[in-house]
């Protein structure tokens, strides 16, 4: 609307034109990068390694094994973690769409909660990461000991391990609109921009495509049965 009226010249300038694009092309690219199984464990091990990491292996972990924000985890309360139905209850005001969903644990995110929790005063309000240190420093960090590149277009940063999260979970072949349940998006798009085609899924677009060339003529090849419509 603004900008027709900027070339109707109902107005002599468009206020929304000034100052830093909303949506960076540089950002966007960096959410395409996703941490490799090697990666993974140099990350770990890094932690492990020295003392002043070792908080950070844990949340690592579950940005990694549950697919949630940075945020979402760090403001994550022991009253919202169920060891018993190893659910993890991230609540709406923590989230930007301030809608509560449930994540489930995995073996190693039960086994790193634990340990924190036994070692906690188990206050329910008490948040689970009492990390007072700068994470984001503290990551680039781990990335450095790892030998892993932090940052730019084609460097790690912590939402890579939630853009990692999803895209492993379409890979196991979960439905895209549940992926989009764990994440916590109210559009479909959103989880869309989560996905990248990889070396093994243009493969896989080429062997189903090579197919139609091998088929008996006058039969149609039938479509996968993990198709996402």
């Amino acid at each position: 609307m603004l900008n027709i009226a900027l070339r109707e010249g109902w107005i002599v300038k468009n206020p929304f034109n000034g100052g830093e694009p909303l949506i960076i092309i540089s950002f966007e690219r960096r959410r395409e990068r996703i941490l490799t199984i090697d990666e993974e464990k140099r990350l770990l091990d890094a932690c492990s390694e020295h003392h002043q990491r070792k908080h950070l292996r844990p949340l690592l972990i579950c940005l990694l094994d549950t697919g949630a924000r940075k945020s979402e985890m760090l403001k994550l309360r022991w009253r919202s973690v169920c060891f018993t139905t190893r659910l993890i209850t991230i609540e709406g005001m923590t989230t930007k769409t301030l809608k509560t969903r449930q994540v489930a644990m995995t073996e190693r995110v039960y086994q790193e909660l634990s340990v924190i929790r036994n070692a906690s005063s188990k206050e329910p309000d008490a948040l689970v990461f009492g990390i007072t240190s700068n994470v984001k420093h503290s990551f680039t960090s781990v990335c450095k000991a790892a030998g892993v590149k932090y940052g730019g277009i084609d460097g790690l940063t912590l939402h890579s391990l939630r853009h990692t999260a999803a895209t492993r979970l379409v890979q196991g072949h979960l439905p895209l609109q549940m992926v989009g349940r764990i994440l916590g998006h109210s559009q479909p798009q959103t989880t869309y921009r989560y996905l990248s085609a990889n070396a093994e899924t243009a493969a896989q677009a080429a062997a189903i495509l090579e197919a139609f060339q091998t088929k008996p003529s006058g039969r149609e090849v039938d479509p996968p049965s993990d198709v996402i419509h």
